[in-house]
């Protein structure tokens, strides 16, 4: 899609090595620090790992008779795809940032053995969250017309599409899915 000069919005199709994607790619730092500031502003009094947790937790696709929930495992395998951690340190942090959602009364022990879910108090984290990063991402889009707004949402389903699964959602041979059992 072009804009009124002419000039596409965003990259699309197989463009490698064009002055569009160059540009883009240019602009990863900046976008990465803007999701960070994103996750800072939409709840400041929480760690960025107790804000992913709890969204991590919102969209599991594992359920059992409580509702959706991840294990201890699924919560290292979440912030080995967010954050630099290292293989001897995600426990460690996974321990932390549990301990945290415990104390907030966010998250309970329930349906099963490691079976982490949120509670009422963490459910109304999430959606408080969810609602603030909605309210600064419309802001931002509000300068950007109805046309580029439909180009950004298309081109970041398409993004998200080409990004791996997170590994605790990856089939591995001779282990048990989750989802299936």
């Amino acid at each position: 899609m072009a804009n009124a000069d002419g000039e596409k919005i965003l990259p699309t199709g197989n463009g490698a090595g064009s002055p569009n994607i160059d540009a883009f790619a240019e602009l990863l730092p900046a976008l990465y620090y803007g999701v960070n500031r994103v996750l800072d502003t939409c709840a400041p009094a929480y760690s960025r790992k107790v804000i992913v947790v709890l969204w991590a937790l919102s969209g599991s696709d594992t359920e059992d008779t409580v509702g959706k929930y991840l294990t201890t495992p699924d919560i290292a395998n979440t912030f080995r795809d967010w954050f630099v951690v290292s293989e001897s340190s995600v426990s460690s942090e996974v321990s932390k940032v549990k301990r945290e959602l415990f104390d907030l009364n966010f998250i309970k022990i329930e349906g099963g053995q490691d079976h982490i879910h949120l509670t009422q108090r963490g459910d109304d984290a999430v959606r408080g969250t969810l609602a603030k990063a909605t309210s600064l991402v419309q802001e931002t889009l509000r300068v950007l017309s109805p046309d580029e707004q439909l180009v950004l949402a298309d081109f970041a389903k398409r993004m998200l599409k080409t990004v791996r699964k997170p590994p605790s959602r990856e089939h591995r041979p001779g282990e048990m899915n989750q989802a299936t059992g």
